[in-house]
């Protein structure tokens, strides 16, 4: 009897022990992320410079199985900023707090396969005239939160 409640106590606690292997690929996410915020500003990538991702994050949400099992969302936050320069004389920078909650599970979802959600968004151009850069503030009304959702 000893014997066959000690297997029993290690096959539920081998069983608990196994988790769920995710490999992401950082690179894609933060390109996915630029490509969105570039998009936000209505710009083209190729027309933008120094473009980067800043307070990058990474978290997964939702398992919803046994213990170990695989999580059903993944969600990466980021600043992005950028330079563009819409003219010889103009030179603007813009940036934005991109989050993306994608779905990973293996049924369909409840709810979207992938939400966008843009915010603290900022832009400032200067103007060079003969040397001289006379900065420019572009006023972008202030909006809390907007989400963009695609669902299978």
């Amino acid at each position: 009897m000893l014997k066959v409640s000690l297997f029993f106590m290690m096959l539920v606690g081998s069983i608990n022990s196994f988790a769920c292997s995710i490999q992401v690929d950082d690179n894609y996410t933060r390109n996915q992320m630029m490509a969105h915020g570039v998009s936000f500003h209505d710009l083209s990538l190729s027309n933008v410079s120094a473009l980067a991702v800043s307070a990058y994050g990474r978290s997964f949400i939702d398992g919803r199985g046994p213990a170990g099992s695989c999580p059903d969302y993944m969600v990466v936050t980021g600043r992005v900023s950028l330079n563009h320069s819409p003219s010889a004389v103009q030179h603007c920078t813009y940036s934005i707090t991109v989050t993306v909650k994608s779905y990973m599970g293996e049924d369909l979802p409840d709810g979207p396969i992938e939400e966008v959600t843009f915010s603290d968004a900022e832009a400032a151009c200067s103007y060079s005239i003969t040397g001289l850069k006379v900065p420019k503030k572009i006023r972008i009304k202030p909006k809390k939160q907007i989400i963009v959702r695609r669902y299978p």
